[in-house]
């Protein structure tokens, strides 16, 4: 799916653009591009779900530029909007990039990439991984009022859950805000990273940022 705009992209509610393989033998869901200036998603999902046993060759993944213009995704705390890029199967989930914007404003939403046995046949072991979250080329990064930005694994999942990476001149962290990776199965949790910054803010309550591995170790 490719989305282009000479101008803004607006998103509004209850707006949801998909791409799911469907069947185990299907290969990977295809990704998502979406090409503006300037993207807004209102309380609306995209999401990418792979639920193939067969390893595929490429990621289903979501790659918004926002052409240097706005990059707002904002929700109302209803479960189930946001970003999401899943595996349910043998074949990794796809990433999540948000780049090119001169501010990124996180509200009240989720951002995740994730193996999860809701997607799998009742006692399926998922060999997939959790893909990453790649935050790049941004001026101002605004993550707040309870926002998530998560790459996981379930208990079910023998490999790894990807990582976070955040690139940006300013990053604040406020009001509940969550970055997390973690594995609830065999696999490791992946890292986070925070790069290229010359302020980082984080005001409290900032719910937390953390890598978790099944064993229960935490890391801030």
């Amino acid at each position: 799916i490719y989305l282009s705009a000479q101008g803004a992209v607006d998103i509004e509610e209850n707006s949801v653009i998909a791409s799911d393989s469907a069947t185990v033998n299907s290969g990977s869901a295809g990704s998502i591009f979406i090409d503006a200036n300037g993207v807004k998603i209102n309380q609306s999902k995209i999401q990418t779900v792979t639920r193939s046993d067969v390893q595929a060759n490429t990621k289903a993944t979501i790659d918004i530029n926002a052409g240097g213009g706005k990059l707002e995704i904002i929700g109302n705390g209803e479960e189930g909007n946001g970003l999401y890029a899943s595996t349910g199967g043998d074949s990794d989930a796809g990433d999540i990039l948000l780049h090119n914007a001169s501010l990124a404003l996180i509200d009240n939403e989720t951002i995740d990439t994730s193996s999860q046995r809701e997607f799998a046949p009742e006692f399926e072991v998922l060999e997939g991984r959790a893909g990453s979250i790649i935050i790049s080329d941004i001026d101002d990064l605004v993550v707040t009022n309870g926002a998530r930005i998560l790459a996981r694994t379930s208990r079910n999942s023998i490999n790894d859950a990807g990582a976070i990476s955040l690139s940006a001149d300013s990053v604040v962290l406020s009001n509940g805000a969550q970055i997390s990776t973690s594995s609830n199965g065999l696999g490791r949790a992946g890292d986070i990273n925070i790069t290229d910054t010359n302020h980082l803010e984080i005001i409290k309550p900032v719910r937390r940022v953390d890598i978790e591995n099944a064993s229960g170790t935490e890391s801030d």
